[in-house]
């Protein structure tokens, strides 16, 4: 299997302090509401490599599923190449 880094959307909670929380994501043009967030820690992607992201663990639709955010702002996926 080969996996590639899918660019989303994400509906985001920003505290005072300033942390960041998910609350949605558009993936496949669906929105899907982050039910909560399980774990947050600094990971590299498993599957497609690169820097050193912020990788949110997430319940989304029933699952635990890992959003990850880069320096640059940008929020993305690893997803089965199809």
């Amino acid at each position: 299997m080969e996996y590639v880094k899918i660019y989303i959307a994400v509906t985001l909670y920003v505290d005072e302090r300033g942390t960041v929380r998910p609350l949605a994501v558009i993936y496949n043009g669906r929105k899907l509401s982050v039910d909560k967030v399980t774990d947050v820690r600094t990971a590299p992607p498993e599957h497609v490599g690169g820097l050193i992201t912020k990788r949110y663990d997430c319940l989304i639709a029933g699952r635990i599923r890992p959003i990850f955010s880069e320096i640059t702002g940008r929020w993305f996926v690893e997803a089965v190449r199809e």
